[in-house]
């Protein structure tokens, strides 16, 4: 069951902190016809959402983004989502490419916005998957709407349980302050991940690939490392395995590394457990998995900085 109403709030407050900081107006505008329960994929279509919504904010200088809630008119089946922005736009020429992988709609975006242009495809991907279909409209220097359609699946309200007071959840325990390091290409998934440990006390450094992660480890002690695996150029199995190689060398305690990977078979964990990674976390992350996976690894953290490694013989 998905709260649909509550979910379109989560991502536009999630993403409110880019909106404020580019002092561009967020809204979102949910038509009365559409219901507030439906069944469906709610990680899937959170993703799908909050990809579209953080593409729009990254390429839109001035005005708003507009996330919009719609039942079509003659198909009442259908889900109409749509984002839409006041930003440079597309050329029409360019609307079909920009949901092919490392795909950018003009060579000079990736430099002056940064990304690398896979949001859009796992967007593609992940409306597929829902049974939808995903697609653009722009107009250079007007502005684009992406369209999302997904098919309508109503169901009513679920019963309202209270639970005994003494099963009632606690508050989580207090964590130490880590120093956490992100290594993420994707600028969509660097901007959730932030907002994530926003109102936590943790400091967070963001690599944007493999190597870059190592020239931080090098020179910055952290606590905790988040690694994306799927990266071009330098992927997380080769960036573990030449961090790990360095901290023998130089007699360090392993940092802790958490492999970061869309795919969830049992080989993929084996080989992010052979180059050195500690556990691993499947995308898309939700905030509460986070947040544990953080708290859970304290004992490991500070056990391994009391840990003394000797160094390799060269």
């Amino acid at each position: 069951a998905v709260a649909l109403p509550e979910l379109l709030q989560e991502v536009i407050t999630l993403l409110s902190s880019l909106s404020i900081d580019k002092e561009i107006d967020l809204l979102c505008v949910i038509n009365p016809a559409v219901p507030t329960w439906i069944t469906g994929d709610r990680l899937r279509l959170r993703q799908v959402l909050i990809n579209l919504v953080s593409n729009a904010l990254k390429f839109t200088s001035s005005g708003q983004v507009v996330l919009r809630a719609e039942v079509e008119g003659e198909h009442p089946e259908l889900l109409h989502l749509r984002v839409e922005d006041t930003g440079i736009g597309i050329a029409e020429s360019r609307l079909q490419e920009i949901f092919h992988p490392f795909v950018q709609a003009d060579t000079t975006i990736s430099r002056s916005h940064g990304g690398t242009g896979l949001g859009l495809s796992i967007t593609d991907n992940l409306s597929k998957l829902m049974g939808g279909r995903v697609w653009a409209e722009s107009q250079p220097g007007v502005g684009s709407v992406f369209h999302v359609v997904l098919p309508l699946r109503r169901l009513e309200p679920p019963p309202l349980v209270s639970l005994p007071e003494s099963d009632q959840p606690s508050p989580p325990a207090q964590t130490d302050v880590l120093q956490i390091l992100l290594v993420e290409d994707t600028e969509d998934n660097q901007w959730l991940f932030a907002a994530y440990l926003k109102k936590s006390p943790h400091r967070l450094t963001i690599a944007g690939n493999g190597l870059e992660a190592i020239s931080h480890i090098h020179s910055t002690t952290f606590d905790l490392v988040f690694m994306d695996i799927q990266m071009p150029g330098m992927n997380g199995y080769e960036a573990t395995r030449q961090i790990r190689q360095w901290e023998q060398q130089k007699g360090l305690p392993p940092v802790t590394i958490v492999a970061l990977t869309a795919q969830a078979y049992e080989e993929d964990e084996q080989n992010c457990r052979k180059c050195g990674c500690d556990a691993y976390l499947t995308k898309p992350l939700k905030k509460q998995k986070l947040l544990e996976t953080i708290q859970n690894m304290t004992a490991t953290i500070v056990a391994r900085k009391q840990a003394v490694v000797p160094p390799l013989s060269l």
